[in-house]
């Protein structure tokens, strides 16, 4: 199957799935402290003056996906280095030389 050959080359020849990893865990990160400061403004230092009245369950969930974008984020810096680690081990070489035209250096021959 083709897709499966595209998805496969994408995964084992690309670090790109570990950056957009990285780039989900920033943006939940993100959203999820700006969503708990306006909840700590909002509820405790304001009074709730929007009356959205937000549990503490709600509290807890926006909490609970803020560690995740953390665990994200430092699962994305591992994974990369470790990709840096696996193509430095590969052994492949530097350069490449093109054997097809060789050039004889030996003055004897005519």
């Amino acid at each position: 199957d083709l897709a499966a050959l595209a998805i496969n080359s994408f995964i084992s020849l690309s670090t790109k799935p570990l950056l957009i990893s990285g780039y989900i865990g920033a943006f939940i990160f993100i959203v999820s402290v700006i969503a708990g400061l306006f909840i700590i403004i909002e509820q405790y230092l304001m009074g709730d003056p929007l009356g959205l009245d937000v549990t503490g369950a709600a509290q807890l969930g926006i909490f609970l996906s803020c560690l995740v974008g953390i665990v994200l984020i430092s699962q994305s810096i591992i994974s990369i280095y470790l990709s840096h680690i696996h193509t430095q081990t590969q052994g492949r070489p530097l350069f490449v030389i093109d054997k097809s035209e060789s050039v004889n250096l030996r003055s004897d021959d005519k």
